[in-house]
């Protein structure tokens, strides 16, 4: 293989590797949880802004409406904001580590 031939094939990797890259962000942008799978699983706040996106589910012959937001519209927080929304959704909803929906007035919206 020549020098040319190497380079060329370097370029083609590199192109690739972007576009894969690209795809993976926007997948990873338009994953959809609530507020509490935010920051329970990966410490990330819903922003201010953010508009819910709702989704309609049959829980035990009951429908229940449940609302999601987009990985785009998060932010990291910190240890001690965590700490805060943590606390404050224990006070608020009960336990943290499950949430029981058959039980539950927490519909996915953030409660701060």
């Amino acid at each position: 293989m020549t020098e040319e031939e190497y380079n060329a094939y370097k370029d083609k990797v590199r192109e690739k590797a972007r576009e894969n890259y690209k795809k993976r962000a926007i997948h990873k942008n338009n994953i959809i949880k609530t507020s509490w799978q935010w920051l329970a699983l990966y410490k990330r706040k819903v922003n201010d802004d953010a508009e819910p996106i709702e989704r309609t589910f049959t829980i035990d012959g009951e429908e229940k409406t449940y609302f999601y937001y987009r990985r785009k519209d998060t932010r990291r927080c910190s240890d001690k904001k965590y700490n805060e929304l943590k606390d404050a959704y224990i006070k608020k909803y009960g336990g943290w580590k499950e949430i029981d929906l058959r039980h539950t007035t927490y519909n996915g919206k953030k409660w701060y």
